[in-house]
């Protein structure tokens, strides 16, 4: 493809390592796992005086504290005390606001891909377009893969046809980026599988709906797995009820990962909220769907052995806000009139209200049911502090019907 160029980070001597799965803009389960780990902030990053984080990409959308995650992230790294890999949300983000020359972007700006991206927008690139610029050049300095003495990080999938296709690189050239972003081109293929996953195509005429109600011809595969038996249901990742147990090639699609191949780990697949799991003996995912009410951020700490042990993951909850009374229907139309009222009255106010919803707000409207209500945009979490926010949440349950009290009660923008 290219000449060969000496990789970055491709060779680190032996360490213990804390290997962290996708974040997603949960900074604040982040640094719960890293107190537990027994990482302690000082000097602006997380230490700890024998191991090394490694995060396993994923940073960004989603999640409610994306340029705090982003900050701890690159802190810890330029500390020396962490180092990281490309998820495929850091690779579409950079895709997304990358022009393709010919008047669009390398990643097609629809509903779709608009919706995934819509927290890191949110938060951080419209609202603070240099320092997002900023962020989009670190990304690209994030090697898709590490090869370590005795293990190997890689977001999706570690797949050694399309290593050797790169040459061993593990970098987004701005060459590669741009190829990668034509579908059917080689480089394409070695991207979404290396970060995305290897997918398959259900025979003729089947399809499956996936958890979100999508119907799929293509299935995102368990790709360690090899040898005579499989069908399509019991390969697909994660697992899924209505993928149909049809007879599948391994052979043939060149799937498995030997067991004597070095210890490899991946995030990226949204496993359910559980005890962890190994998916083989040498093969241990991260991602426990942080990202997801009840899902859980979780580490493997790794200590160079050969076979993987999953009493060594460590794990801690997303918190949710707590429950709350329900607003009676009238009480809650009497707020949204108020609230609008307000902000017809009080223009001056627009930079505080009109910012887009973090994730406390969003399960404050869930938990009073107000999903059809027009209030959509009403706190900027930045200028609150925690306990201006938790006064604010106990009077919200009082003070609601009184046209937006609870809004006038908290400090205006700068």
């Amino acid at each position: 493809m290219n000449a060969k160029r000496e990789p970055q980070f491709m060779k680190t001597k032996n360490q213990k390592y804390d290997i962290i799965g996708d974040i997603h803009g949960h900074a604040d389960p982040l640094r719960t796992l890293l107190a537990k780990l027994a990482y302690v902030e000082r000097e602006g990053a997380y230490h700890h005086p024998e191991r090394t984080v490694i995060f396993m990409g994923d940073f960004v959308d989603r999640g409610p504290k994306i340029r705090e995650t982003l900050q701890i992230v690159k802190a810890m790294m330029d500390a020396g005390t962490a180092l990281a890999v490309m998820g495929n949300h850091e690779y579409n983000a950079i895709a997304y606001h990358t022009p393709d020359g010919r008047g669009g972007y390398l990643r097609p700006r629809d509903a779709e891909k608009m919706r995934q991206h819509q927290a890191t927008l949110d938060q951080v690139a419209i609202p603070e377009p240099e320092e997002w610029e900023g962020w989009l050049n670190w990304f690209k300095t994030l090697p898709l893969f590490l090869e370590l003495d005795g293990a190997r990080i890689i977001h999706a999938c570690w797949d050694a046809a399309q290593i050797a296709f790169l040459d061993g690189d593990n970098r987004l050239t701005d060459e590669l980026l741009v190829k990668s972003a034509v579908k059917g081109t080689p480089e394409y293929r070695a991207v979404e599988v290396l970060i995305k996953g290897k997918e398959i195509r259900l025979p003729e005429p089947h399809t499956f709906t996936d958890k979100g109600g999508v119907v799929r011809r293509d299935i995102r595969t368990k790709w360690w797995l090899s040898g005579e038996g499989h069908t399509f249901h019991s390969l697909c990742m994660p697992e899924c009820d209505t993928v149909p147990k049809v007879p599948v090639d391994t052979a043939a699609l060149k799937l498995g990962y030997a067991p004597t191949e070095p210890p490899v780990f991946v995030g990226h697949y949204w496993l359910p909220p559980a005890t962890p799991e190994l998916l083989a003996p040498n093969v241990a995912c991260v991602d426990y769907s942080v990202a997801k009410p009840g899902g859980m951020l979780a580490a493997y700490r790794w200590d160079g052995e050969r076979v993987l042990d999953a009493a060594k993951f460590v794990t801690v909850p997303r918190v949710d806000l707590p429950p709350t009374d329900l607003v009676p229907p009238p009480v809650r139309a009497s707020a949204d009139k108020g609230f609008k009222a307000n902000l017809t009255k009080k223009p001056e106010t627009e930079k505080l209200f009109y910012r887009p919803m973090d994730e406390d707000t969003r399960r404050f409207m869930e938990l009073t049911k107000d999903h059809d209500s027009e209030l959509t945009t009403p706190l900027d979490r930045s200028k609150i502090t925690p306990e201006q926010w938790a006064e604010g949440w106990a009077a919200a349950r009082k003070v609601i019907a009184e046209s937006g009290v609870i809004y006038k009660s908290l400090p205006k923008a700068d």
